[in-house]
């Protein structure tokens, strides 16, 4: 009976679904030559999609909807391995901006073809089998689930 208990709980479902595209996503970003995680790529991807506008850390907290912990860690590591910068934001000292170095550039330019087939092709496997409207209702509720839990 324990098994089975939250079977058909669509948030369990959820969060395996997530662990599944991650640990797809990770394994192909190693295939690729790149030892960064989907979320570090995904922090990468925001700074180089908003490049010319300052972005603090909390604001990539709540547009990717993680921790303070999390995000500190992952900017951390980016620092690391050269990827981004940081700074005090001299108005607010609380609030660090972030942005890509030129080496975190040339990365994201350099895979960001191979990147975006890799996504595709995840994300075309796990749709497998869902006809277009199927999928057009499941990305609508979905999105009202996040800003449910918001």
């Amino acid at each position: 009976m324990m098994d089975t208990l939250f079977e058909d709980n669509i948030g369990r479902n959820l969060k395996t679904l997530n662990n599944l595209v991650e640990k797809k996503l990770n394994n192909d970003l190693r295939s690729l030559g790149v030892s960064l995680t989907g979320t570090q790529m995904s922090v990468m991807m925001w700074l180089h999609n908003n490049q010319g506008v300052p972005l603090t850390q909390k604001q990539i907290e709540t547009e990717l909807k993680l921790s303070h912990p999390t995000t500190r860690g992952i900017n951390k590591r980016l620092v690391e391995a050269g990827l981004i910068e940081t700074q005090v934001v001299a108005e607010d000292k609380r609030q660090i901006q972030l942005q890509l170095t030129p080496k975190g550039r040339d990365l994201l330019d350099s895979y960001s073809h191979q990147l975006k087939m890799k996504v595709d092709a995840v994300e075309a496997k796990m749709l497998t089998g869902i006809d277009a409207n199927t999928q057009t209702i499941l990305l609508s509720s979905i999105r009202t689930m996040i800003r449910n839990m918001e």
